[in-house]
């Protein structure tokens, strides 16, 4: 009599011999499933499940389809073998060599003789990791959420806690070099750079390139003031040329020497180079000054100590107020003015006689 047909236990439908020794339809754990339930039935089947089959009590079977048509009856083995030695032979080489992508243990659980715990067991297992292989593999390897509900660690190499003070030291280096690379460009603008240390200025502030970044604005701050310093020393030069020139009788000697010093901190500023010129237009200029003076300051020297002798004080003093007003920055009336002094104090010790 042969063997009753198996039922899928899922939908009902009828399993062949075919299909059970393709792999297409499975018998696993005591219950079978068609080619239709097999990839649910390996989903919901858990490793408990493979590795304690016989204390797991079977699942209810759901109503069988109706019964199919009898089969027609197998003949014994010995006849077939007389019959159809070829054919006959042929389930024995299919169990000793499985076909392509059938797992062997399937085919062995899937035979008449009754389920065997130890081969379901085993070809349960081989199923799940082959399916958890390809469900993987379509997957892309991501994972999903753990079984508490958190989502998956994340994959890669493994890092330690991030120092917040190294991370900060990091991020002001880099502003830093940002700053220091701008500032050595040929071509980069004063303005560009000094925008770019107020940029960098937070990311620095409290680490060790703080003050370097600092050496950078004043460098570039003095180079801007310089600059600008020598723009405007070219008008203060051409002023004071055209000024010497024009003034004969020196009357503007003190507004003059205010220019040149003017003229001379600008230069320092912006354009050192022109320090020598503005010294020697200077120096002309204050020479014919002191040579204009120096007549004056002879005849009024000699003229007073003759009175002072006379014991004239008051009109030796008056002798020396004849100086001229606009050549008193002279050194010739430095010494007019220490005459006096003596002679006030020879006043003070020899009064005039009365």
């Amino acid at each position: 009599m042969s063997a009753p047909a198996e039922i899928c236990d899922s939908c009902g439908k009828t399993i062949t011999d075919e299909e059970l020794e393709t792999g297409l339809a499975i018998s696993v754990l005591g219950r079978s499933y068609c080619p239709g339930c097999k990839d649910q039935a390996v989903k919901d089947i858990s490793i408990e499940d493979l590795a304690a089959p016989a204390s797991r009590p079977k699942l209810p079977v759901k109503p069988a389809a109706p019964a199919p048509a009898p089969k027609a009856p197998v003949k014994p083995y010995a006849e077939t073998i007389k019959a159809e030695p070829q054919k006959a032979l042929k389930p024995a080489a299919l169990s000793q060599t499985p076909r392509r992508g059938q797992p062997p243990a399937v085919r062995q659980a899937s035979t008449r003789k009754g389920p065997n715990p130890a081969a379901l067991a085993v070809a349960g297992v081989g199923i799940l990791a082959a399916v958890f292989i390809v469900l993987l593999a379509s997957r892309g390897g991501s994972k999903g959420p753990t079984k508490n509900g958190d989502p998956p660690p994340e994959t890669g190499p493994k890092t330690g806690p991030v120092d917040p003070a190294a991370a900060r030291l990091a991020k002001a280096e880099k502003a830093y070099t940002r700053v220091s690379t701008l500032a050595q460009r040929a071509g980069s603008g004063l303005e560009e750079v000094l925008a770019a240390v107020e940029g960098a200025r937070a990311d620095c502030a409290g680490t060790p390139f703080e003050a370097r970044l600092e050496e950078i604005r004043a460098q570039k701050a003095k180079e801007k003031e310089g600059g600008e310093a020598a723009k405007r020393l070219n008008p203060v030069i051409d002023e004071l040329r055209a000024g010497v020139a024009a003034d004969g009788t020196f009357s503007r000697f003190a507004e003059l020497s205010d220019k040149f010093q003017k003229a001379r901190e600008l230069a320092l500023a912006g354009a050192p180079d022109r320090i020598p010129e503005i010294s020697q237009l200077r120096q002309d200029y204050v020479g014919r000054y002191e040579k204009r003076a120096e007549p004056f300051a002879s005849d009024i020297e000699t003229g007073a100590k003759i009175l002072a002798d006379e014991r004239r004080y008051d009109d030796a003093i008056a002798k020396i107020e004849t100086f001229p007003r606009e050549l008193r920055l002279s050194a010739a009336w430095k010494s007019l003015e220490q005459l006096r002094q003596d002679i006030e104090r020879r006043k003070r010790l020899f009064p005039p006689k009365k």
